[in-house]
C-alpha cells in the first residue's frame, strides 16, 4: 500500500513507514487470518525477503540498513490502509501518523473464501458483489517522543468511519500549520481544517527548471535548543497523491538558528537564521561543500583474515511437526562459543559449537588476529550431536584447560545417547609445540546423564578447591513447555581423576526443577563469600539460589527477583554501577513483538495439556484483555493441530467470537499447565543486597535496545570512562510462521552512566551491524593491539569480528 518517510525517532535520519493491512481488534484478526497451511506456509518460512501483513516502521541507522519497529511503536496495526501519512500536524516537533482506511468489500475475509474453482470465468468483485463495502476508521497518532504514539484519531477529529484511499496535506489556509484532504470512496472528499498551536518554519526550495521545487532535496533545521529537524523535498507520499512542496516544520516554543539543504548530487547550501511562524524561500546556488561520507564508526568489521572463521551449518528441522503450536523453534539456538587458551601460550583460543552434522570447531590464536582451525578428531566423532553450550576449565586439575561441550536440542528423545554431554581431556601440545591434543573422557565421568542441556555454568560451589558444575536444561524433547531436569554435579575428582557425582537433590532443593533455564551465573550476590547461582528461566524468573556453606537454598521471592516473570533467553553478571557487588544483566524478547506489553494483570499464558479430550497434548498461547482471555493463533492453524475447532467452530466468525474457555472450556484449562509472563524488556538488575540478605532492583534498558530479543551480551568499558558498558547480541529467526523473524536489532551498544543507566550509542556511531540471527557475544582482544573487540556468533551463518579501532577500554 502506501509508504511515506520522516525522522519518527528524532535522531535526525529519515525513516519509513510502509502501509499494509493488519486488523486493530481481535474479533477482525482472526476473521481476516485464513488458512496458513501448505503454499500458504512454505511462503513464509521460505520466501526471501520473508512476507508479513502487516504495517512496517524502518528505522534507518544511518549506515544503509534499516531496523524494523513497528510493534514497539504501536503502528504494526492500522486496518485495511492505503495512506500514511507522516507530517507534524500539532506543531511540536515530533512528525506523527495519520492512516487512511477502509475498502470495497473485505476481500480477505476468510468466511468469503474465493480460490479453486470458484475462480474460473469469475472476477474477484463477481465473487464479492453482494458483500457490504469494508467500511472502517481513519487513523491518527500523536508522537509522544521516544518512539511511543498515543491515538489521537477522535481528540483530532480525523475519526471518520468509510471508505478513504489518497490524502494530501498542505497549509490551505495561510496559517502556517499543515491541513488535510482525504479522498472517499463514494463519498464527498473530507476537508480538515488545523487550527494547531505552536511555531513553525515552512522552507520552500527553489531549482533549476528541470527540478523546480528541489524535489529529492534533503533539508535540516537546526533550532535555538540544538535538536535537528529533518525533511525531504518528496511531495508524493501515501497513496496516489501529492502533498504541497513548501518542507513544513513545527517547532513547539523553540526557534530556528539555521537552515542546512543537501541538493540532489551533494552540493550542501547553508541559510539562516530565521525567524519562526514564516515560510522561507532557498533558492540553489552553484559551487560549493560537498556532503560528507558516512563518519568511521568506533568498530570496524575485521577485514579477511583477522580473526576466527568459522561458519555456523544449521541443520534442517521441523519442530513443529511434533508439536504445531509451538511458539518457536527448540532446535535452533546455536551456535556456542567459548573462550580459553587451550595450548597454554597465554594467547585465548576459542571452541566453535556445531549444529547436528557438524563438528564443533577449534581455533587457535596466532596473535596479531591470525587464527588456526586445527583438526581435533574427538570432536569430528561427535558431530552428530548439537553443541548448546561449551567451557574451559581444569577438570582433572593438571593446570591446563580442558573443553566440556553440552549436548542440546529437541531432535533426539529423552536419554537418546547424543545428549550426554561431553568433556575432552586436554593432553597437552603436539610435536610442533603448538596444537592441543584432546581424549574423551568417559561418560561415567559427568555421572552418565542424558538430557537436553541448554546452559553449563561452573564455579567451587563448595570451597573444596576443585570446579563444580551447573547443567541447566532448557526443554523436553518434544513436551515443550513441561520442566526439565537440570542438574548440580559436585567435582568428586581425586588425584587427577575425573569423576563428578549428581548432588541436585541433596544440596540444593527445587534446582533440578528450576524451569526452562537459559543461563545461569555463580557469583557471591550478597556479600558473604560464598558463591551463590543466579538462574534465569524461559515463563518464569532469574531466579537465585544462595550458598549457605553447604547447600544452595532458593532466595528468589526474598531477593525480590520474583515478580519478573519472562521469557528470559540469557544472563550475564556484572558490576554495572561502579559500586564493588555484581549486578545481573537479564536478555529478554524485548518490546517489538506481535505479543504487545504484558503486565501482572494482563500477561502473555501458555497452557499445555489435553486440550481437545484426543488423549494427545498441545499448546494453546493465550492474552488476557480486561474483558477475558482470547486465543492468540487463528483457526486455521488451530484446527490443524486440534480439529474438533474446526468442528465445534463452523466459521471464523465463531471462532473470533469465542474467548478461550469457550474454546477449550474452563475443565480442560484448569488441568492444564499454566505458565505466566508479564515483564519482556531486557534489563539490569541493580544488586542492593546487604551481607546475607540479597536483595535486586530491576531497570530496563533504553526503549530502543527493546528493538529485538536479547540473546546475550559482554560486558565492558567500551569508551574508557572507567563504567562499565554492554553490548548485546540480538535477534531470532525461528518463530512460527504467522509471527515472523525477530529481526528488529543490528547489535546494541549501551554506554554505561555508573548508576545502573544506559545510554544507546547509535549504530552510526558504533560502526556495528551484526544483521542476523546473534546467539553469543564476547570482548577479545583478537588482533592484539590491547583494545577490546567484539566477537559475535549467527545462527546459519558467519561468525563476524569487529575491531576497536577507537577505544581505550582495559
Amino acid at each position: 500500500m502506501g509508504a511515506d518517510e520522516a525522522d519518527l525517532d528524532g535522531d535526525g535520519l529519515l525513516d519509513l513507514m510502509v502501509a499494509d493491512m493488519s486488523a486493530t481488534t481481535h474479533f477482525k484478526a482472526k476473521v481476516n487470518m485464513g488458512e496458513m497451511g501448505g503454499r500458504q506456509r512454505k511462503v513464509l518460512e521460505e520466501g526471501w525477503p520473508r512476507q508479513a501483513m502487516r504495517n512496517m516502521l524502518y528505522l534507518d541507522t544511518g549506515r544503509g540498513v534499516y531496523r524494523e519497529a513497528g510493534f514497539m511503536a504501536g503502528l504494526s496495526s492500522s486496518d485495511w490502509t492505503w495512506a500514511v501519512k507522516l507530517a507534524d500536524f500539532d506543531q511540536d516537533g515530533r512528525p506523527d501518523v495519520f492512516f487512511t482506511n477502509g475498502m470495497s468489500r473485505n476481500y480477505t475475509d476468510s468466511d468469503v473464501p474465493f480460490s479453486g474453482r470458484q475462480r474460473y470465468g469469475r472476477t474477484q468483485w463477481d465473487h464479492f458483489r453482494e458483500q457490504p463495502p469494508l467500511e472502517e476508521r481513519n487513523i491518527a497518532f500523536r508522537n509522544t517522543g521516544d518512539l511511543r504514539f498515543t491515538d489521537v484519531a477522535e481528540a483530532w477529529g480525523l475519526d471518520k468511519n468509510g471508505m478513504s484511499y489518497s490524502a494530501a496535506y498542505g497549509d490551505l489556509d495561510g496559517d502556517g500549520d499543515p491541513d488535510l484532504v482525504v479522498a472517499n470512496l463514494d463519498d464527498t472528499v473530507s476537508l480538515y481544517r488545523n487550527d494547531a498551536t505552536g511555531n513553525w518554519l515552512k522552507v520552500r526550495l527553489r531549482s533549476d527548471e528541470a527540478n523546480r521545487h528541489g524535489a529529492g532535496a534533503l533539508v535540516r533545521v537546526i533550532t535555538e535548543s540544538g535538536k535537528t529537524l529533518v525533511r525531504r523535498a518528496n511531495p508524493w507520499t501515501g497513496w496516489a497523491s501529492t502533498n504541497d512542496s513548501d518542507l513544513h516544520f513545527g517547532l513547539g516554543d523553540d526557534a530556528v538558528r539555521g537552515v542546512e539543504v543537501v541538493w540532489p548530487g551533494g552540493l550542501v547550501q547553508q541559510a539562516g537564521p530565521f525567524d519562526a511562524n514564516r515560510t522561507v524561500t532557498i533558492e540553489r546556488k552553484t559551487g560549493g561543500e560537498r556532503a560528507a561520507s558516512v563518519a568511521v564508526g568506533r568498530f570496524q568489521p575485521a577485514p579477511d583474515g583477522i580473526g576466527p572463521g568459522f561458519v555456523h551449518r544449521e541443520n534442517p528441522f521441523d519442530d513443529f511437526k511434533n508439536q504445531p503450536l509451538l511458539p518457536g523453534k527448540m532446535s535452533s539456538f546455536g551456535p556456542s562459543m567459548s573462550w580459553g587458551d587451550a595450548n597454554a601460550d597465554g594467547r585465548p583460543d576459542v571452541h566453535f559449537g556445531g549444529a547436528v552434522g557438524q563438528a564443533g570447531e577449534l581455533w587457535i590464536n596466532e596473535g596479531e588476529g591470525a587464527f588456526r582451525l586445527v583438526a581435533v578428531p574427538v570432536l569430528q566423532e561427535d558431530a552428530v550431536c548439537e553443541d548448546s553450550d561449551s567451557i574451559w576449565f581444569d577438570a582433572d586439575g593438571d593446570g591446563d584447560l580442558d573443553l566440556l561441550v553440552a549436548s542440546g536440542s529437541t531432535e533426539f528423545a529423552e536419554r537418546d545417547y547424543r545428549l550426554l554431554n561431553r568433556l575432552y581431556v586436554n593432553q597437552g601440545v603436539g610435536e610442533d609445540g603448538r596444537t592441543p591434543r584432546f581424549t574423551r573422557a568417559p561418560d561415567a565421568a559427568l555421572a552418565g546423564l542424558s538430557f537436553s542441556t541448554g546452559t553449563i555454568a561452573a564455579a567451587d560451589f563448595d570451597a573444596d578447591g576443585d570446579v563444580d558444575l551447573f547443567l541447566g536444561s532448557r526443554s523436553v524433547p518434544g513436551r515443550y513447555p513441561v520442566t526439565p531436569a537440570s542438574h548440580l554435579l559436585l567435582n568428586e575428582g581425586r588425584d587427577g581423576g575425573i569423576r563428578f557425582v549428581d548432588g541436585t537433590d541433596a544440596v540444593a532443593s527445587g534446582l533440578g526443577r528450576a524451569g526452562l533455564v537459559t543461563g545461569a551465573e555463580w557469583a557471591d550476590f550478597d556479600g558473604d563469600g560464598r558463591i551463590d547461582l543466579a538462574v534465569a528461566t524461559e515463563w518464569g524468573p532469574v531466579r537465585l539460589w544462595r550458598n549457605t556453606g553447604d547447600r544452595l537454598v532458593e532466595a528468589t521471592d526474598t531477593a525480590g527477583l520474583g515478580g519478573e516473570r519472562g521469557w528470559w533467553y540469557g544472563l550475564r553478571s556484572g558490576d554495572v554501577d561502579g559500586d564493588g557487588d555484581l549486578d545481573l544483566i537479564g536478555l529478554n524478547a524485548g518490546l517489538n513483538t506481535k505479543y504487545g506489553v504484558p503486565d501482572a494483570g494482563h500477561p502473555a499464558v501458555l497452557f499445555f495439556g489435553d486440550m481437545d479430550d484426543s488423549g494427545s497434548e498441545h499448546l494453546v498461547e493465550a492474552k488476557c484483555k480486561d474483558d477475558g482471555m482470547l486465543p492468540v493463533r487463528g483457526r486455521s492453524c488451530s484446527s490443524s493441530a486440534m480439529p474438533v475447532i474446526k468442528r465445534n467452530f463452523g466459521t471464523f466468525r465463531d471462532f473470533a467470537r469465542a474467548d478461550l474457555p469457550e474454546i477449550y472450556s474452563e475443565e480442560r484449562l484448569d488441568s492444564a499447565l499454566r505458565l505466566e509472563a508479564d515483564l519482556l524488556e531486557s534489563g539490569v538488575w541493580l544488586n542492593v543486597s546487604e551481607p546475607g540478605r540479597p536483595a535486586f532492583e530491576f531497570r530496563p534498558f533504553p526503549r530502543i535496545a527493546q528493538v529485538s530479543p536479547s540473546y546475550d551480551a559482554t560486558i565492558r568499558d567500551f569508551d574508557g570512562d572507567g563504567v562499565a558498558d554492554l553490548f548485546l547480541a540480538q535477534n531470532h529467526d525461528h518463530r512460527e510462521p504467522e509471527t515472523g523473524l525477530w529481526r528488529g536489532g543490528v547489535g546494541q551498544v549501551l554506554l554505561g552512566q555508573g548508576d545502573g543507566t544506559y545510554l544507546p550509542m547509535s549504530p552510526r556511531e558504533s560502526g556495528i551491524l551484526l544483521r542476523g540471527d546473534a546467539t553469543n557475544v564476547e570482548s577479545v582482544d583478537v588482533d592484539g593491539d590491547g583494545r577490546p573487540d567484539l566477537v559475535a556468533t549467527q545462527n546459519d551463518d558467519r561468525v563476524r569480528v569487529f575491531l576497536d579501532r577507537d577505544g581505550v577500554g582495559d
